[in-house]
């Protein structure tokens, strides 16, 4: 399951929300969505970020503002890779780490698709 586990450092807070937002937005995922998880709770208030829920704002600044608001310690997205939705990336950003962990756990290799969200990744976190 970890065998496609990578990790990016990303400072400031507000451009790894960037980073978040931009990526609930990419085509290439099927059914993303972002939660906000805290240590005194599983989900922090069942705030959910969802494109295809229509609960993603127009906006990064209303997004940030939601999620600042919000009491969380980790933002945990999920998503399919493909369009059946069989197989899942599991993006995590670690708010004390400052880290974003990306992890494929149904991918035994990598798809095409599943290299280049990979490769998006690893270009937006560079931009931070």
């Amino acid at each position: 399951m970890w065998n496609h586990l990578t990790q990016y450092s990303v400072k400031p807070e507000r451009r790894a929300l960037e980073v978040v937002y931009r990526y609930l937005q990419l085509g290439m995922l099927t059914n993303p969505e972002c939660n906000l998880a805290s240590n005194s709770s599983l989900i922090a208030g069942g705030t959910v970020f969802s494109r295809d829920k229509g609960t993603l704002p127009n906006d990064f600044d209303t997004f940030r503002r939601k999620v600042s608001s919000a009491d969380w310690d980790v933002l945990m997205c999920v998503a399919g890779t493909e369009s059946s939705d069989s197989r899942r990336v599991v993006l995590l950003y670690l708010r004390n780490e400052n880290l974003f962990t990306v992890n494929f756990p149904s991918a035994n290799t990598m798809s095409e698709n599943e290299n280049e969200i990979l490769k998006w990744l690893a270009r937006e976190v560079s931009h931070a």
